[in-house]
């Protein structure tokens, strides 16, 4: 009688861990990927390295500086015009400043040395230094 009473109990928490289990792999196995196409800058969430949504898209003819991550310098900038796709280490990140529509936006990314030195020429090509 005690077993009858406990054994859909069991069940219920059973199939709750197994819920929470799959929810808990598909909300931490996702990555960022950005993507520069001549002008514009692109950026993905890649979900279980099978599902990609697009994030954000900039034109990088609006861009008007790129530099290294200044918490003083982000918080100058209101929240709905500022965008964080970088990881918790915020001393590796760069913050990717342009303009668009009269507007100053703020894209804060973490990506390797590659990309990163092809932003920099990118910037430097935009100021016409």
């Amino acid at each position: 009688m005690i077993i009858s009473f406990f054994l859909p109990i069991f069940f219920i928490l059973g199939v709750s861990v197994l819920m929470a289990a799959f929810f808990m792999k598909h909300f931490f196995d996702q990555d960022i990927e950005y993507l520069l196409f001549d002008d514009e800058f692109e950026i993905y969430k890649i979900i279980h390295k099978r599902k990609r949504k697009k994030l954000y898209r900039a034109d990088m003819k609006n861009m008007t500086d790129f530099i290294k991550y200044d918490p003083q310098l982000l918080s100058a900038y209101p929240k709905k015009y500022r965008k964080d796709f970088s990881g918790p280490n915020k001393a590796e990140a760069y913050m990717l400043l342009y303009k668009h529509q009269n507007e100053r936006y703020c894209l804060l990314i973490q990506c390797d040395e590659g990309l990163l030195e092809v932003l920099k020429s990118k910037c430097i090509s935009q100021r016409g230094v």
